[in-house]
């Protein structure tokens, strides 16, 4: 009786089902390749982002197109998301190479000559991937399968030890995967093998790594939380690339080489998706649901990044991702063009868009210079007043 009553509980009240299968399951497909087109049309988009106009003030051209007399950037020069209607992927039960329909977009980085995207599986069958295309022109250039399902949430570049860092999983705790550039440039998307990592370090303070970045050669790695402040922690990378912790590596698993020691931990806003460094500014993405998203402009700082302390406030459209700054540029993945969104959001992009963030800290630190200046004169002039008398 006891047996029955709690089996009845679990169903009522949905206890322990955060992991069981949507009902509809993953959509069928006859495709064999990953898809490169677009969903929606440059004028869709167009209209979509419209809503937003600070945020389309900021936007500036994808590629290696320049920003000079260019006032609203055509959406014809922003790389499309490879993957969303159909990904060549491995069945996580079989191991066979598999058409996956359910990819959803979450980490973006610019790496070298290459822009790099990452997905998971929304259903749990097939294995997460990196999409490969060009930074200039976006030419797609090749699928990376990856070991198992990891969320992926977060992918960053490590151009002092040329290797790229994503958020990952091993054994129930968080991971950081590290995979050389020569690995990503000599992948062969034929044969469709999950890739080799160069490193795996377990993150044993840090219930689950969202989001990822590189700069001035410290990993930060951030948790999402839907209530209540998330978090990131700092960890040192070492003269070899490898994320600083005490060695545990052995015979049976030769890349999974420290449990990392993190260096600092600071709380951040509620449902925090992506993090970038700019010129000694942190730039924050916050978005869950269907709802507008939201990026935040903080001074690099100790203590709590919490909403009243934000420079600037940019609403974005929703579904709003990772973020990862590059050469003043602020590059942005959206989710919601994914098959399991598609339906449910009004406002999608399935575009990698691209924001000047160059010109929103340049001018802020004009304002802190002027604001030092005023402030060194006004106190030189109380300094010579004080001396007369």
């Amino acid at each position: 009786m006891t047996v029955l009553l709690s089996i009845m509980l679990l169903r009522a009240y949905g206890l322990g089902t955060q992991d069981v299968f949507p009902r509809e399951g993953e959509p069928k497909t006859t495709s064999l390749v990953t898809s490169t087109k677009n969903i929606y049309s440059n004028h869709y988009v167009q209209q979509t982002i419209s809503h937003y106009s600070d945020f389309t003030y900021l936007l500036v051209p994808g590629g290696g197109q320049d920003k000079a007399n260019v006032e609203t950037p055509a959406i014809g020069t922003y790389a499309v998301q490879p993957g969303l209607k159909t990904t060549r992927t491995r069945n996580l039960r079989t191991g066979k190479i598999e058409t996956c329909t359910g990819m959803t977009p979450q980490g973006v980085t610019p790496a070298g000559k290459y822009l790099l995207t990452t997905a998971y599986d929304h259903y749990k069958h097939h294995a997460s991937v990196i999409y490969v295309q060009s930074l200039k022109i976006h030419r797609y250039l090749k699928t990376i399968v990856l070991k198992g399902h990891p969320h992926v949430g977060g992918i960053a570049y490590d151009k002092r030890h040329g290797q790229v860092l994503i958020c990952g999983r091993r054994k129930g705790e968080a991971s950081i995967i590290g995979i050389t550039m020569k690995q990503i440039a000599s992948y062969n998307e034929k044969a469709a093998k999950p890739i080799v990592y160069d490193q795996e370090a377990v993150l044993g303070t840090i219930g689950r790594a969202s989001y990822v970045t590189v700069y001035r050669n410290q990993l930060y790695v951030g948790l999402f939380r839907r209530r209540g402040l998330g978090y990131v922690q700092k960890y040192h990378l070492e003269k070899d690339g490898g994320v600083s912790g005490k060695d545990i590596s052995s015979e049976f698993w030769t890349t999974w080489r420290v449990y990392a020691e993190a260096m600092t931990n600071q709380n951040l806003l509620k449902q925090i998706q992506g993090l970038a460094i700019y010129k000694g500014y942190v730039v924050l993405s916050q978005s869950y649901g269907s709802r507008n998203s939201h990026i935040y402009l903080f001074r690099q700082q100790t203590g709590t990044y919490s909403e009243d302390k934000a420079l600037m406030t940019i609403t974005a459209p929703p579904h709003l991702e990772q973020i990862t700054a590059y050469r003043g540029k602020l590059y942005m993945a959206f989710e919601g063009a994914a098959q399991p969104y598609r339906r449910k959001s009004q406002r999608k992009t399935d575009r990698v868009l691209t924001l000047d963030i160059k010109d929103v800290v340049d001018y802020y630190r004009s304002q802190e210079k002027r604001a030092q200046k005023t402030h060194k004169s006004v106190k030189k002039v109380k300094s010579h007043a004080n001396a007369k008398r």
